[in-house]
């Protein structure tokens, strides 16, 4: 019983919907009679139906000399789209379809990213100098001397995509001019051309941890500790491996290495190393 109610709604919506596309078909409009006819109705129930798609649904109509019609703005123009247009918005108005847009789109970035970490970059230094020293022997009198320099370095480097490695080339010059009647050139021109290549091979072979040893403890072990501790590696100098000039310098250079619990590195001798190695079988 519940079913019939709503049985005859839903073929009365859909007896108003035939009679609204049946006047968008006809915008000059259609007789009640002819309008009863093509749906099959009484010319009552037409226009019942009429007042009821206008007060009901809220289609405006228009109504004259007996006929009937859609006004114009109860409804947008047909838009004719081509395949091509009609993919292409609903593509854009997807918001499912701009996500996935905007994820690639943001891909692409970080690929273009980190190509550009690879494009090569040019670099061009200029400078200029001028130094005045007083005389310092009679041959040059009581005026002083005044030396002017100009250098200038233009170069291209690059980090290559494997390895981890950069290359690098640079042409440098310079001029210098003097009033020193003791010079035997004046201007003095130099100029040079290098190409580099550096690459971190430690790292790329999976090695962490240095031996160090050598000459000397203060100064060279020092150093080289220090440097390599910056990179990332860690170090054991080989205390019966170093040695110095000074004996009390080697001493202070291997307490600096293991100071405040080794921050730079640790010190051992070669015995437990040998060992060590000898055990893995290097």
């Amino acid at each position: 019983m519940e079913d019939e109610p709503r049985s005859g709604k839903r073929d009365r919506l859909a007896r108003m919907m035939r009679v609204v596309t049946l006047l968008q078909a006809h915008p000059d409009g259609m007789a009640i009679e002819e309008i009863a006819r093509r749906v099959d109705m009484s010319r009552r129930t037409v226009y019942r139906d009429l007042k009821a798609i206008e007060g009901e649904i809220g289609i405006p109509l228009w109504s004259e000399e007996g006929r009937w019609g859609v006004a114009s703005e109860g409804f947008l123009p047909p838009l004719k789209l081509t395949l091509d247009e009609a993919v292409r918005r609903a593509v854009e108005n997807n918001p499912d379809l701009a996500i996935v847009r905007l994820g690639t789109e943001v891909e692409a970035a970080r690929v273009g990213e980190s190509r550009g970490a690879f494009a090569p970059v040019f670099s061009t230094t200029l400078g200029h100098s001028s130094n005045a020293t007083p005389a310092t022997n009679l041959l040059l009198g009581d005026r002083g001397v005044d030396v002017n320099d100009s250098f200038w370095s233009t170069g291209v480097r690059q980090r290559l995509p494997f390895g981890g490695g950069t290359w690098s080339a640079s042409w440098d010059s310079a001029r210098t001019t003097t009033d020193n009647p003791l010079s035997s050139f004046d201007p003095s021109l130099q100029a040079g051309f290098q190409v580099a290549v550096s690459q971190p091979l430690l790292k790329d072979r999976g090695i962490e941890t240095l031996l160090v040893c050598g000459v000397t403890t203060e100064v060279c072990v020092n150093t080289t500790v220090r440097e390599a501790n910056d990179r990332g590696f860690r170090c054991i100098v080989l205390a019966d491996c170093c040695a110095s000039y000074i004996p009390e310098f080697h001493d202070v250079g291997l307490k600096m290495i293991k100071a405040q619990g080794g921050i730079f590195g640790s010190v051992s001798t070669s015995a437990p190393v040998i060992a060590a190695l000898s055990a893995s079988g290097v």
